[in-house]
């Protein structure tokens, strides 16, 4: 489903994009955010619609936006949010407000845990039975545990980065920037590699916030011949923000 979204919105925007290059008024920074915004004002919109608040409503929505974007994984949280009228703070209050305490009914050693489709293919392919790739309680028990975990510090991390863009599009400076606690979001101070998140603790975070707001949507222009010029300049963006120079090199280091 967020696929059809995904290649539908792009569809669209790059077509805006194009006409915008013929008018001479098109911004490869600017349409990169116009891109994420809309992925994400389309895909909400998408999914607070879809199916009944039914037993299985939250597992199936689950199986819907699981996947490596972090907006998606948002949004997840966003629903449950506003269903419950509640602010969720933890991975344990998602779990308990969603029900949603074993996944996945079937497991391979070596392909890990099968939706039933896929089960029923590799059992027919194997010429086994389905109830040879039955998973046990334990295995979809850890599984929804691991997975509502990922999702929830995904989601926070995703609302720490979107206000760290906010905050630079606002006019706000690096110490600002190192003002924002993690631990306001629910995150702990690393919480290290995960699918979805491009930072892994303040710092790396903060980088990408540079690269994805002055870099990116500001500094890149397209000359037309392949070739990306920042302008204003990595010494203008430093000083605009009041950052060490090292800071911004470090965030260029990132997308350039």
């Amino acid at each position: 489903m967020s696929k059809l979204i995904y290649d539908k919105v792009l569809e669209e925007l790059l077509k805006e994009l194009r006409e915008g290059w013929l008018e001479g008024t098109g911004n490869l920074g600017s349409f990169a955010k116009r891109v994420r915004d809309q992925l994400y004002k389309r895909s909400y919109e998408e999914l607070k619609t879809l199916g009944d608040q039914d037993s299985t409503y939250w597992t199936d929505l689950l199986q819907e936006i699981y996947e490596d974007e972090a907006y998606l994984n948002e949004i997840f949280v966003r629903l449950v949010e506003e269903q419950y009228k509640v602010e969720i703070t933890s991975a344990k209050q998602l779990q308990e407000l969603t029900g949603i305490t074993a996944l996945y009914n079937y497991w391979d050693k070596g392909k890990g845990f099968l939706e039933e489709d896929k089960a029923k293919s590799l059992a027919k392919k194997q010429k086994k039975p389905l109830e040879s790739y039955k998973a046990t309680p334990a295995q979809s028990k850890a599984e929804a545990t691991r997975q509502l975990q990922e999702i929830f510090t995904t989601a926070m991390y995703y609302r720490y980065s979107k206000t760290l863009e906010g905050m630079l599009e606002a006019g706000a400076t690096y110490k600002d920037l190192l003002q924002l606690d993690p631990k306001q979001f629910n995150l702990p101070k690393d919480w290290g590699k995960i699918p979805g998140c491009l930072g892994t603790n303040q710092a790396t975070t903060i980088l990408w916030a540079i690269a994805f707001t002055l870099l990116i949507s500001e500094g890149v222009r397209d000359e037309g011949i392949g070739r990306l010029i920042y302008n204003p300049t990595l010494r203008d963006i430093a000083q605009e923000i009041e950052a060490p120079y090292s800071v911004v090199m470090e965030a260029f280091k990132l997308v350039g």
